[in-house]
């Protein structure tokens, strides 16, 4: 079979479409999401934007919308979706790799679900899948806190079942998509 890899960016958030093409396509075995480049799997939502793209409720709602179908997209997949982590992994990215049915990150990686630090919610789909992987206690900790968490602090969240090094994350993923 093949794997499928899809580049979390933007374009995942405005289009879940690469999700769908993949699910129709019968050669495709296992979905790997990774980022674009090696510095981040995906920093989150861009802060500088909000004046402008989330300044009235129907901006606000469109956004949330687009991104409930995205991230709807990669759980409901008939295909394993793994998020490949590499680097920063903030607010929106996080909820992106809890979307997926398995985490692997490799050793830079950080962590953080800063939205009590910016003054922002966060939405009740994404709240039940970071309590349902990580607990309640664990859960308030991430939100309330906003704090950063590198690779091997959040493994005992349960976050990442395993943290290999930089050089082995990519054969980690390949390994559990040849199944």
């Amino acid at each position: 079979g093949v794997t499928g890899y899809l580049e979390v960016s933007r374009v995942l958030f405005r289009s879940p479409k690469g999700m769908a093409q993949f699910d129709a396509d019968p050669e495709v075995r296992v979905v790997i999401l990774r980022g674009e480049g090696e510095k981040a799997f995906a920093a989150g939502a861009d802060i500088s934007e909000f004046d402008k793209a989330r300044e009235t409720s129907g901006q606000v709602n469109a956004y949330d919308t687009l991104l409930d179908k995205a991230l709807h997209a990669l759980q409901r997949s008939d295909k394993p979706v793994i998020s490949m982590i590499r680097g920063y992994c903030m607010g929106g990215g996080v909820e992106i790799s809890l979307a997926c049915d398995l985490r692997y990150c490799s050793e830079d990686a950080q962590f953080a679900i800063p939205a009590a630090r910016l003054g922002l919610g966060y939405g009740m789909d994404g709240t039940k899948r970071l309590i349902d992987t990580v607990g309640h206690a664990n859960a308030r900790e991430i939100f309330v806190t906003g704090r950063r968490y590198s690779a091997a602090a959040a493994r005992p969240f349960r976050r990442v079942p395993r943290v290999p090094p930089v050089a082995r994350i990519r054969a980690l993923g390949g390994g559990a998509a040849a199944g």
